[in-house]
């Protein structure tokens, strides 16, 4: 998902189907505003991305999903 931010949680059909999305078995990854970790953390694992790990943090991802 591209994003989860400020303008997207204004539409209701949106948080709806993100809320439907991230209770099912589906596995997500997405980007999240720093304004909604607390409200999603609990869907499970956040991960900082910046210029300095992006590479650190482009190999996590794909380890995680290639497990799938």
């Amino acid at each position: 998902i591209d994003e989860i931010g400020k303008m997207e949680m204004y539409s209701k059909k949106f948080k709806n189907c993100l809320d439907a999305l991230l209770k099912s078995d589906k596995d997500v990854l997405a980007t999240l505003g720093k304004y909604f970790v607390k409200d999603y953390k609990a869907f499970g694992e956040i991960i900082w991305l910046s210029r300095q790990n992006f590479n650190d943090v482009y190999e996590k991802i794909m380890r995680k999903f290639a497990k799938r």
